[in-house]
């Protein structure tokens, strides 16, 4: 649970002079060249992708939420290992909870989330964004996991490690279309 201390609102996380810093470097990033990996993934590939999310967010031939979950979550997959994929790391649905494994023995490395959500796709890509190179070598980015019943300090210490990943899921979210939720467990 996010602790009273901490505010889900990212928006009053940022100073006027500090937004005001990261627009102009948001724009100056827009002008430069994209980086090599993206080079080689064409613009039909791109579009084809955003034809699908498209399809997917005004759907009328889906029929259940579980449908469109399960499409969405597709999509993401395919439009993540589209641009991460080869040879660096694959995003997967994963049967338990959410873990990331380092490329090993000439295998990509792959970012399992849980139980298949949306959402938590989202969420391990915001980690595996926020990581570095050192932490995608470490096995689930380094970062230590306590289980149920943790203490007042562990809880504290687990909340100021998901702001960062939290809030970059919180813009990829809305970059979607979605609405986000501040992940209130563990």
């Amino acid at each position: 649970m996010i602790s009273p201390a901490v505010d889900p609102d990212f928006s009053v996380l940022l100073s006027v002079s500090d937004a005001k810093r990261l627009l102009h470097r948001l724009n100056t990033l827009e002008t430069k060249k994209p980086p090599e990996s993206l080079s080689s993934i064409s613009e039909m590939q791109l579009n084809a992708l955003s034809e699908q999310w498209q399809k997917i967010i005004h759907a009328k031939d889906i029929n259940t939420v579980d449908e469109n979950e399960k499409a969405a979550t597709d999509w993401l997959i395919s439009l993540f290992n589209t641009l991460f994929g080869h040879p660096h790391v694959i995003l997967v649905r994963g049967a338990g909870e959410p873990e990331y494994f380092p490329a090993k023995d000439n295998k990509p490395a792959r970012i399992e989330f849980a139980h298949g959500f949306f959402q938590s796709g989202l969420h391990e890509c915001s980690h595996f964004f926020i990581a570095g190179e050192r932490r995608r070598q470490l096995s689930d980015f380094g970062y230590w996991y306590a289980p149920d019943g943790r203490t007042q300090a562990q809880q504290q210490a687990f909340e100021r490690v998901e702001i960062k990943p939290q809030a970059l899921e919180c813009l990829l979210t809305l970059a979607c279309g979605r609405s986000f939720q501040v992940s209130q467990d563990n």
